[in-house]
């Protein structure tokens, strides 16, 4: 799921495309895109964060 989101996100595929790699129509592609793309996060204090995610930036990036 998370490689042809980032297929997505870089234009390297289509909402088609996308749809066939998730197995489902277009509409639920996309919302699996928008629920991809974000993580919630819940502090110590219980406050609940909504981070958005970058998948532009590479997971390797900094280390040797």
């Amino acid at each position: 799921m998370f490689l042809a989101v980032g297929a997505y996100e870089r234009d390297a595929i289509g909402d088609s495309e996308l749809a066939r790699y998730l197995r489902c129509d277009l509409v639920t592609a996309r919302e699996i895109v928008a629920k991809a793309k974000t993580s919630r996060e819940v502090e110590p204090s219980g406050e609940e964060l909504q981070l958005r995610l970058d998948f532009q930036q590479s997971l390797l990036h900094g280390i040797s």
